[in-house]
C-alpha cells in the first residue's frame, strides 16, 4: 500500500500561538481558510508516496541522520510569498539562515538517497506554510501581510518527525509515525 510521508521539526507551543496572532491581526474574522496550528511544522525533506514496507528503512536512515544533529536554534525572522503561473499560492513563516539547520537537511536528502529516495533539487527555503490560496484574495489581507514583522521569534529545534500526510476533501491529515531526539 502507497503512503505519503514528509520529514519535519515541530514547533513549540509558542511559536505556533505567535504565528496565530499574526493571522489574527491579518484577518480578525477568520475568511481564509488558514492552517491550522496543530499542523504548523517545518518540512526538512518531503518525500512523497512510497510502499509502507519502505517504512522500517526509512526510520532507519532517519535514526542514523539524528545522531549526528545537535539541537539548534532556530529564529522566526521574515513572511514571505511562493507564486505559481504568476499569482500568490502560499503565504508563509520563514527562518533566517541557519548552518546547522541546512547541513541536517543535507544529511537527511543524501542518507535517504542512499535507499533510493531522490534528492531535492529545489533551493531549501525553510518556512511553515500558513496559507494555501486556492482563488483570488483580498489585497487588504495581502498588504496587511506584506507589513507583518517576526520581532525574531526564537526556539530550540530538538525533535525531528517522520509524518504521514494523508490528503482528504477537507485538506490533509497529519500523524506522526516516529519522533528522533537531536542529541549530537
Amino acid at each position: 500500500m502507497k503512503i505519503r510521508v514528509f520529514v519535519a521539526l515541530d514547533l513549540p507551543k509558542e511559536t505556533k500561538e505567535f504565528l496565530l496572532n499574526k493571522i489574527q491581526l491579518i484577518d480578525p474574522d477568520r475568511e481564509l481558510r488558514w492552517e491550522k496550528s496543530n499542523k504548523f511544522h517545518l518540512t526538512l525533506k518531503f518525500i512523497g508516496e512510497i510502499e509502507e514496507a519502505q517504512l522500517p528503512e526509512i526510520k532507519d536512515v532517519l535514526k542514523k541522520v539524528v545522531k549526528g544533529c545537535k539541537p539548534f536554534e532556530l529564529k522566526l525572522s521574515k513572511f514571505g510569498k511562493f507564486t505559481r503561473k504568476g499569482k500568490v499560492a502560499v503565504l508563509w513563516a520563514g527562518f533566517a539562515e541557519n548552518t546547522q539547520l541546512s547541513e541536517c537537511v543535507t544529511k537527511i536528502n543524501l542518507n535517504l538517497s542512499n535507499i533510493g529516495i531522490p534528492i531535492e533539487t529545489k533551493k531549501y527555503t525553510p518556512h511553515i506554510t500558513l496559507l494555501r490560496i486556492r482563488k483570488n484574495i483580498d489585497n487588504k489581507i495581502l498588504h496587511k501581510f506584506d507589513n507583518l514583522t517576526s520581532e525574531h521569534e526564537i526556539y530550540i529545534a530538538s525533535e525531528i518527525q517522520l509524518v504521514r500526510s494523508t490528503l482528504k476533501p477537507t485538506g490533509s491529515i497529519y500523524k506522526i509515525l516516529e519522533k528522533y531526539n537531536l542529541k549530537g
